[in-house]
């Protein structure tokens, strides 16, 4: 097996970028992800055996962060190390330019986590019902994300409400969440809070939210405490019962609290 790597400005082979397009089709139920296959803001991974492709995955520049995303290996190649070989070239390379990354995994099964924690990756959040309709029609699936960064939780510096309709989430920033806002957050989105140290014990005594870890920012480059709102969307996430390898570490902290008050 081969992996190609196609730096960022590149554009895949017509025939690449198909067989790359068609692994996601038939791999998931609705892949919403699909046009960033094609983009060229990313560095690209291929992986390619007897002459068909075979395993995917891409790495783009998300502030000071690298986002890794799109690694999928195809039906007949799942259990030959593919998936692991894909993940250690991807790090090299993002490690090679001195810079840290982050990455959201799946909970259908643990295998995607324990590839990252096996590259010395560590969870920090944990998103309950995060994916829709994407294994199956009408189904939520959950999320840990995973980073090799330090985290130092930063304040907010503006507030933001940023909706989006086609995956059905909503991601609200402030440093001092705002009551009305937040009763106003969809019910059926997998609806997010991110703040800072201030509205951290604001929403921790909330009783609509939770906890769920710490969350990067792309826009403003910043660390923030993140909460979900325990809506709709939370409870049909919990129906499905998650698979998750290793608890974050401010989560098991929240825990052990809860259970001494």
């Amino acid at each position: 097996m081969n992996v190609n790597v196609y730096e960022p400005g590149t554009d895949l082979p017509p025939g690449t970028l198909a067989a790359v397009q068609e692994l996601f089709r038939v791999s998931y139920h609705r892949y919403h992800y699909l046009a960033e296959v094609a983009s060229t803001d990313r560095v690209k991974f291929v992986a390619t055996a007897h002459g068909r492709v075979c395993g995917y995955a891409s790495a783009s520049q998300a502030g000071k962060l690298y986002r890794l995303a799109n690694l999928l290996v195809d039906m007949g190649s799942r259990g030959t190390g593919l998936g692991r070989r894909l993940e250690r070239v991807r790090y090299d390379y993002i490690r090679g330019k001195g810079v840290s990354c982050y990455v959201s995994c799946t909970c259908e099964d643990t295998t995607s986590q324990m590839l990252k924690l096996e590259l010395g990756l560590r969870p920090v959040a944990f998103k309950i019902g995060y994916r829709s309709d994407v294994v199956r029609l009408g189904e939520r699936g959950s999320a840990v994300v995973f980073t090799d960064a330090p985290i130092e939780v930063a304040e907010p510096r503006v507030d933001s409400i940023m909706r989006d309709e086609v995956l059905r989430r909503t991601r609200y920033v402030s440093a001092d969440p705002k009551p009305a806002v937040l009763d106003a957050l969809p019910p059926d989105d997998f609806a997010e809070v991110l703040t800072g140290s201030v509205g951290h014990r604001r929403m921790a005594r909330m009783p609509g939210f939770r906890f769920a870890g710490h969350e990067y920012d792309a826009v403003d480059a910043q660390w923030h405490y993140c909460f979900q709102a325990r809506n709709e969307a939370y409870q049909e996430g919990v129906r499905q019962q998650p698979a998750i390898a290793v608890m974050p570490a401010p989560l098991e902290a929240r825990l052990r609290l809860e259970e001494l008050l």
